[in-house]
């Protein structure tokens, strides 16, 4: 699936017209100056999953929305069960 940045502004900001419904849309990582965003959405259309990475800014001094310095690469996905292992404390 190929994507202009309208068209992937409009996904992250629910307005496409095809409707493409945002399914998750998780924070990756925040650094001093942006946020690292993640949407999962489906494409009606075709009811196939993708996932689309982007930038926002956090303050005023940085103008930064979906897909205003990059091309919206989106990677088709699927929701899947894995279990994780983990270090967490010993209780006393």
């Amino acid at each position: 699936m190929n994507l202009t940045r309208e068209e992937g502004r409009q996904i992250v900001l629910e307005e496409h017209p095809d409707g493409a419904q945002i399914t998750q849309e998780p924070v990756r990582s925040t650094s001093r100056w942006s946020k690292q965003m993640t949407a999962i959405f489906r494409h009606e259309p075709t009811q196939k999953c993708y996932e689309l990475r982007w930038s926002r800014g956090l303050t005023e001094m940085q103008d930064e929305g979906p897909f205003d310095n990059t091309d919206p690469q989106p990677i088709e996905v699927e929701k899947k069960e894995v279990a994780v292992t983990q270090w967490v404390p010993v209780s006393a």
